[in-house]
């Protein structure tokens, strides 16, 4: 069965109360489903080198942790859960202790870091640094640098020098809706492609249908009432 036969779209149409106990049902499942810290922090992180060694093939990871934007799946796998076109699916991780794990679909792992920023921005927002005076004047001191006044000034050579050393560790966020010098520390994430003929890669498609279409009954029934959603 694939996926589009598991996950139909719903025409508009009179709900009888077995079909709206399904859909409620489907809703609440797909809710708890997402994001859990707690669970994410109970599993164990495997030794690994930056940004590589994570096991893909983990399908309770794939079954649990949540996804960034499961909509990208629409009009880029097809029904036999094979890729069509330059997106394909991350498992990401971020953390230094209790590690999070979440999956983007993203057409590079450049892309996939800046996805997972703005997840994380939202969702554990603890992990988003931002470079304060107090931290540039600090790097300015490690370097041996006078700390002038009118800095901060970008076009300033002496400046960039301060900058790159309190950058030191850190990895910059760039094309996302972060303001400018937004960062994560450089070990607390990671992560790699998973491997589409894998258990992990389907598992994360059909969740990633599921939850476009659990979406898209919970803005229907916002509109118009659970008894008239598709």
């Amino acid at each position: 069965m694939t996926y589009a036969q598991r996950y139909p779209r719903y025409a508009p149409r009179q709900q009888s109360e077995p079909e709206l106990t399904r859909l409620r049902r489907m809703v609440e499942q797909e809710e708890r489903r997402r994001y859990d810290p707690e669970r994410e922090a109970r599993m164990p992180r495997t030794s690994r080198p930056h940004h590589f060694a994570v096991n893909p093939d983990s399908d309770e990871r794939a079954a649990t942790a949540p996804i960034a934007n499961a909509a990208e799946v629409e009009g880029n796998i097809d029904e036999d859960y094979r890729p069509i076109g330059n997106v394909t699916l991350f498992e990401m991780w971020l953390g230094e202790t209790g590690t999070t794990w979440v999956y983007v679909w993203a057409d590079s792992f450049e892309s996939a870091f800046e996805e997972l920023a703005e997840w994380a921005d939202d969702n554990t927002p603890g992990h988003i640094v931002k470079l304060t005076i107090a931290d540039l004047k600090s790097a300015a001191r490690d370097r041996g640098i006078r700390w002038r006044q009118g800095w901060p000034d970008y076009e300033d050579r002496d400046f960039e020098r301060v900058v790159d050393a309190a950058e030191d560790g850190l990895t910059l966020v760039g094309h996302t809706t972060l303001k400018h010098g937004s960062y994560i520390v450089s070990h607390e994430w990671g992560g790699q492609e998973v491997d589409p003929g894998s258990d992990a890669w389907r598992i994360v498609v059909d969740r990633s249908f599921a939850e476009v279409s659990v979406d898209l009954i919970l803005r229907r029934s916002s509109r118009v009432g659970i008894g008239e959603i598709a």
